[in-house]
Formats: structure tokens, sequence, C-alpha cells
């Protein structure tokens, strides 16, 4: 069983370290050492709505110095350190004085204190939400957080999280409700204005569309071929062409991969702007069961919204997989819908996939994925009303929750 150390721990003086391990045992002669590995020390900036939060602080800090990543790196203010020891430390924001575009970093000094320096934030990202800012802020912010992931490899502080949803009205008349699934997940085919290669944000719809709808239309040959399905040549280009305006005009190609069909290993890349999303990319695995596989490897990976999902209690976390919990026998758990569902032993389940008909739907519905359904050539895979893997014929009419990225 692998070991996992969390090196913060041992509380390293700020710079890179270069570190290796060897075992211990009673009884036993000491291991080799392990390879080496570099771990740099810095203190880490976060944000909050109303403060900068400081970690990874020192006992030897006595001030924090906040700079701005100009050119000049001005001064900003200098703030005494007063927590106690490690412990996180805010700097309120109305303490912070800077404009539109800053992006500020943090230097601790003291006695002894390393050189050092934090990551960048930005201050002026507070006070956003993404149920009600407008259609030009929201492109705004998807941008930023781009820009910013593409430069320093990590998500900047957001006011927008994942699960955030925001309502809208399709041309069709119907109403639909997109939710944050992902930030920084899928790959562009061409690169933002600002060279960012990773989509901001993906969006898939909170509830599938009122209208149920087959996946392909004839279950002869290798029907399961989701490049030259009925789904993804007619129906999502419709629903595509449905949505608002703006919508449409931000909606942006991306890369994903499915299995050729069901009958085979071998993978296609396609280019979409609007997808179903794949079987592991919502559960995390390929598999129905602890002992059962239902679609191929390669399809992506899980988007962080079915990740965050939260385990019910009195369930084990699906090992190695994060929001999908296992089935028992006899267990229950309480849906979004207030239903009390049972599940079967060694299942997996993931309580973030109900889905209705509707926005007003008040029980859950399945809806398509756009894997094949492995070892068939006219079946794929869809997410059923019990909240775990299940897959029906190719013909046959089901709910549809696609996706798209800003």
């Amino acid at each position: 069983m692998p070991k996992t150390f969390n090196l913060n721990d041992l509380n390293l003086p700020y710079g890179t370290h270069k570190i290796k391990i060897r075992a211990k045992a009673a009884g036993y002669a000491d291991s080799d050492f392990s390879n080496e590995i570099e771990f740099a020390v810095q203190p880490k900036l976060g944000m909050t709505d109303s403060a900068l939060r400081v970690s990874v602080l020192r006992d030897n800090v006595t001030s924090i110095e906040v700079h701005k990543n100009d050119e000049a790196n001005t001064l900003v203010t200098t703030v005494p350190y007063e927590a106690a020891s490690g412990d996180p430390f805010d700097i309120p924001l109305e303490d912070v004085q800077t404009e539109e575009g800053d992006l500020l970093y943090i230097v601790c000094k003291g006695d002894g204190v390393n050189d050092n320096k934090s990551n960048l934030v930005d201050p002026n990202a507070v006070g956003k939400d993404f149920a009600t800012d407008s259609d030009e802020v929201v492109e705004a912010e998807n941008l930023r957080i781009a820009d910013y992931f593409e430069k320093y490899g990590e998500l900047p502080f957001s006011n927008y999280k994942i699960g955030d949803r925001r309502s809208v009205q399709l041309t069709s008349g119907e109403d639909g409700e997109f939710v944050i699934i992902g930030m920084c997940h899928d790959t562009l085919v061409k690169a933002y204005d600002n060279g960012a290669t990773k989509a901001g944000l993906t969006l898939q719809f909170y509830d599938c569309l009122k209208t149920t709808k087959r996946w392909h239309s004839t279950t002869s040959g290798t029907a399961n071929s989701y490049i030259n399905s009925e789904m993804k040549k007619t129906t999502l280009p419709t629903i595509l062409s449905q949505l608002p305006s703006k919508w449409r005009t931000m909606a942006r190609a991306v890369r994903k991969k499915v299995a050729k069909n069901g009958n085979t290993t071998d993978l296609d890349e396609i280019t979409d702007v609007m997808w179903l999303p794949s079987h592991v990319e919502v559960f995390g695995t390929t598999k129905y069961s602890i002992s059962s596989n239902y679609s191929k490897e390669g399809e992506g990976e899980q988007y962080a919204y079915f990740k965050n999902a939260p385990v019910p209690d009195h369930f084990e976390a699906m090992e190695g997989v994060k929001g999908t919990f296992v089935g028992s026998n006899n267990g229950k758990y309480k849906t979004r819908f207030g239903v009390n569902r049972s599940t079967s032993t060694n299942v997996y389940y993931n309580y973030n996939l109900d889905k209705g008909l509707g926005t007003e739907a008040t029980s859950a519905t399945s809806w398509w994925l756009r894997s094949p359904n492995s070892g068939y050539s006219s079946s794929a895979c869809c997410v059923s009303s019990t909240g775990n893997v299940s897959s029906y014929s190719v013909t046959s009419s089901r709910g549809v929750a696609p996706c798209f990225c800003i």
C-alpha cells in the first residue's frame, strides 16, 4: 500500500530542497535511499471575499510585504505578522489599495528568513456571481481564469466555483440551467486571443432538456459509433443553435476522445463545441461495479463537479476515485429530489449525477453519455434513473444533458 507524506509538515525553510527517503523497521536493515526529488517551499497566497489569506508561514516571519506584480514590483503595504506560528493570516482587502488589472504577491520578512515569493492573486476577483453577472462579465472572468492558469499552472481565486449554476432561456422558449463542472479542464482547438489553451469554464445542463432523444437512428452495423451518431450529428448541433446568441458566440470547440465503437479499444479524437460527457468523465471509472467494465479506457478524466460530489453517510468512497461511492445491499441515501434510493452491492454511484427532464422535474431520469457500451455494437452508456451507469439500445429515447466550454 503506497504511503503518502505531506512535505509541508516538515516545516522546512523557504527555498528549494532536495529530498530522498529510506525505510526503517525494527529487526530489518535500513533500505537503500530512494530517488531524489526537489521540493519548493514558498508562502501561499489565497483569498476570501474580504481578505488576502497567507499560509505556509514560518516561525521567524515577523512581517509580510504585499507587492504588485509590475515591472517595479511596487510595494503596496507591509503588515506585521501577528498570528500564532504557522496559522493562516488574513490581510483585509480594504487595507490593500489596488487598481483593476493588478496582480499581487507577498514576501515574508524576518531574521533568518530565506528569499521567498508567493504565487499571484487578483484582488479584483471578489464580488462576482456566476448566477447573476452579465454575459460580458462571465466572458471576462472566464478569460481571466484561463489566462492565469496558462501562466501559473494553477487556478486563481474566483468567486465562480465548481457547482455554481446560472439560469438561461433557450431560443426555443425552454428554460435551462448551466452548472460549472470544470475549470481549465478541456483543451481548446484554438487558443484564446490571450494565448491560453485550456477553456476557462466547462458547463453542463444541470437538468436534461424536457424532450428525450435517441442516441442513434438504427441498430444496424456498428450503431454505437459516436462520431457517426444522430446524437452528435443532429441533436447536439440543434441544441447548440438554441443557446442565447451571446452564449453561442462564447462557446468554443474543444478536443475530446471516444471509443470508435463498443468492440474496439481504438479511440476517435473529436473536436466539438457541444458534446455528451463520457462514462469516466462523470464516474471517474470505466466500471459499473467492482468487477464489471462498461466502457473503454482513454475517454477523458473525471470533471471536478463529480469529484466534489458528497459521499452519503454510511457509504464508502470508491478506492482511488473521488466523489463516486460503492453501493451496499439495503443501503439507502436521499437524492437531490428527496427520494430515499436503494443501492446494489458493489455497484458505483455518484450523488451529483441525478438529473430530471426539465428544470421543474421532481424525479431523476436516465440520460445519455457518449461512451459506447463496451463489448456491444448497438448500445451506449447512460446514467440510469437509479444513479449508476447503465446501457440502452441506441434507438431508445433518454435524457440529454450536453456540455460545452466558453
